[in-house]
């Protein structure tokens, strides 16, 4: 429903804006250009965040002249823009809104402040839970939040803003919200639980014209118009009805029964269309985005410790390069993963079906796999150029479709970000691309890097050089809250010497380091140090926990910006465990764990690796029960158990089942301490990650295609 113009009563007014993309730009070019116009005005001071320079350039040109009247800020502390504020507008895309909200010392900057949301798909008790982490109750009547969606038209003061009627403000910040939005164009209140509807009535109609008009356009330009004229006249002809309809009275009946003559273009042009289906597929369109569920990006903040705290899958794909991980929801509604649907693996591409059967025929056959992986070990170590991939057509037309893209992400950027693309279109949302140089060392050959004495400086410079550089690119393709992940020994033999021998990190690793480390920080990203051999490991683990222990601090939920690997195979891994849980509980920083099975049993000491795998897998789900429970001797229990973050690593289902079982559990009876993310090699367990995917759905469809299951839990589809 409309309202009449919202009046205000104040001297001035402070507008932040969070995220400056298209939307936020919009809106600031709107209110500057009708406030510079305008009569009597609250004196209202701008300030706009972007992330990036290239961002500020950007929005400094769209803004023109106009910039002069806006502090525009690129990087740097959030906090700074946030604080002085009457009113922040969050304009950050939906699915950053998990970085966003995890600034250190936002959730104590935002109450008593007015905070518009332009995030569509995420509900304003979704914008409380992500900005009020740890906040008592005291602070509950502080907290005004509002979520707005304008239309295109803000750039030229001609928007339909769509303001959701909450609670969450009180009557003053709702004015307010109008009348700010009033200076765009019209403003429209409609309960919340429409909004998702009312939005994608003017998002398909922005699809639809855009088609259309394209289609129109190139039709026209092939019947000999030009392109220029063509474009004016299907422009003016959709403004002309617009018009007709929105002041003219008329509805879409009565002015295709005005406009179509008997024989005429136009009634045959809409028989045409029907025809087409264009009818039903329109309605289809406005019913399937109309559905909060299905919105592609709306898990993430039911997922990312905000209401529905349900645990996160990522899979990983390796590259020699770089490793892919696609990260998904889950909400399995069973506790028995296996009891898929059979069309879980329909998602997949048929060939990537086919060739996983294949693969995995080879690998668990003894008379296939011993004589061909010799032989594929012999091609990756062969000189000959015969049995190169690289120069040998032929071998590579064989080798790159059949093995090296099923678990590796690309050779290039653009094979990489292909990859990426497809994994996201399989229903997953986010991606971890790990740089994978590394060097090992056979346990036979303790002196095996003693040439790195004899190496030249320039030579070991040249190797961290290259690692750095391999790193900060890898970032340069992962998007907010995506992950790197990194093996220590890529960064040469002086790096790897140095964790041999228990020494300190040299000062040109420790440089490098920061900044990868300041790049992953402003990317809103995160890194894990992969494990390696036993004999790296201890100087590893005592170089990650600094790490730690300087970058994980900060935020209500406890700020995890590095992670170190636990190998559950390892005797000692519960040890380890206990040390740095307690270290990071008397020091005040957040400990993340990337917790792992294992994978250098060749080339580790056997005697310190679990008896069977029944230990191991005894040790890995101990570990995850005591953390998710909050039992892990030598730090406080219940309330006080220390914040963490934890990832779980692995394809085993019935591990992967368990957690998951164990996190619903502890959730209902509201002891879980610690949310787990859960991740799998790309191309290994599809059928798991398929499964996890499919069980969500499942879970909507059951609950009636509302989005809540029984007993009133919520239920969000991975898409």
């Amino acid at each position: 429903m409309r309202r009449k113009e919202s009046p205000i009563n104040l001297p001035s007014l402070h507008i932040a804006v969070y995220g400056c993309g298209f939307m936020g730009t919009a809106i600031l070019k709107g209110l500057l250009k009708r406030t510079q116009n305008a009569g009597k005005q609250p004196e209202i001071k701008y300030t706009a965040w972007v992330r990036s320079q290239s961002s500020l350039e950007r929005l400094q040109q769209e803004l023109g002249e106009a910039c002069e009247q806006v502090n525009c800020v690129a990087g740097g502390d959030v906090l700074e823009i946030i604080k002085p504020a009457d009113v922040v507008i969050l304009g950050f895309p939906p699915d950053v809104l998990f970085s966003a909200s995890h600034v250190a010392g936002i959730d104590y900057a935002m109450p008593g402040k007015l905070i518009i949301s332009l995030l569509a798909g995420v509900s304003t008790d979704q914008l409380v839970k992500a900005f009020g982490r740890g906040l008592g109750h005291e602070y509950e009547p502080e907290r005004h939040y509002l979520r707005v969606i304008p239309s295109i038209g803000a750039k030229i003061n001609d928007s339909v803003t769509l303001i959701a009627e909450t609670e969450s403000a009180g009557s003053k910040e709702q004015q307010v919200t109008a009348w700010i939005f009033e200076q765009l164009g019209q403003v429209q209140w409609f309960s919340e639980s429409l909004m998702n509807e009312a939005t994608a009535v003017g998002a398909v109609c922005n699809a639809l014209m855009m088609v259309a008009v394209d289609a129109i356009v190139d039709a026209s330009v092939a019947e000999g118009l030009s392109r220029s004229a063509a474009l004016k006249l299907a422009t003016s002809s959709l403004r002309s009805a617009s018009g007709l309809m929105l002041d003219g009275g008329m509805t879409p009946e009565s002015l295709k029964e005005a406009m179509s003559s008997p024989k005429g273009i136009t009634i045959n042009s809409v028989l045409e269309l029907e025809r087409g289906h264009a009818h039903p597929a329109i309605s289809d369109t406005i019913s399937y985005h109309g559905c909060p569920h299905l919105l592609p990006f709306r898990f993430l903040f039911d997922v990312n410790r905000l209401p529905a705290k349900w645990p996160t899958c990522v899979r990983k794909v390796s590259s020699n390069a770089a490793l892919t991980e696609k990260k998904l929801a889950i909400f399995p509604n069973r506790s028995d993963l296996k009891a898929a649907e059979p069309l879980a693996l329909a998602r997949l591409p048929t060939s990537s079906i086919l060739r996983s059967l294949l693969l995995g025929a080879f690998f668990s056959s003894p008379i296939l796999f011993t004589p061909g992986f010799a032989l594929l070990k012999k091609i990756s170590n062969s000189p000959s150029r015969l049995l190169n991939p690289d120069q040998n057509p032929i071998l590579r037309a064989i080798v790159k479709p059949l093995v090296y893209d099923q678990f590796c992400a690309g050779t290039n950027k653009s094979e990489i970000q292909a990859r990426m693309s497809q994994i996201k279109s399989l229903g997953f949302a986010g991606v971890i691309l790990c740089y994978g140089q590394e060097i090992q060392i056979p346990m036979s050959d303790s002196s095996a890097l003693d040439q790195s004495h004899n190496t030249t400086n320039q030579a070991l410079d040249q190797e961290l050089e290259q690692w750095k550089k391999g790193n900060l690119e890898t970032l340069d393709m992962l998007g907010s809250g995506d992950w790197l992940g990194m093996k220590l020994t890529g960064a040469g033999k002086q790096v790897t010497d140095a964790l041999m021998e228990g020494n300190d990190p040299p000062p040109a690793f420790l440089d490098a380091m920061e900044t990868i480390l300041q790049k992953t920080i402003l990317n809103n990203t995160r890194i894990w140090i992969d494990a390696e051999q036993q004999i790296l490991q201890p100087s590893i683990d005592r170089w990650t926990i600094n790490l730690m222990s300087k970058y994980n601090r900060g935020g209500g939920g406890g700020q995890a910006i590095v992670y170190n690997t636990l190998q559950a195979y390892l005797k000692d891994s519960r040890h380890k465990l206990e040390y740095q849980l307690q270290r990071a509980h008397q020091e005040g920083w957040t400990l993340a764990i990337k917790l792992v099975r294992g994978a250098y049993i060749e080339n580790d000491i056997r005697s310190r690796i679990h008896d069977t795998k029944a230990d191991t897998d005894a040790s890995y789900n101990g570990i995850v029960r005591d953390l998710l429970s909050g039992t892990v001797t030598g730090v406080p229990t219940g309330p006080n158990f220390p914040k963490m973050h934890l990832f779980l690593a692995g394809h085993n289902a019935v591990s992967v089942a368990k957690a998951s079982k164990l996190v619903r559990e502890l959730q209902d009876q509201g002891t879980l301490k610690v949310l787990p993310e859960f991740g799998q090699l790309q191309g290994m367990a599809d059928q798991l990650g398929c499964e996890l995917l499919q069980h969500g759905e499942d879970a909507v469809r059951e609950s009636g295609g509302e989005g809540v299951a029984k007993g009133g839990k919520k239920v969000v589809v991975p898409k």
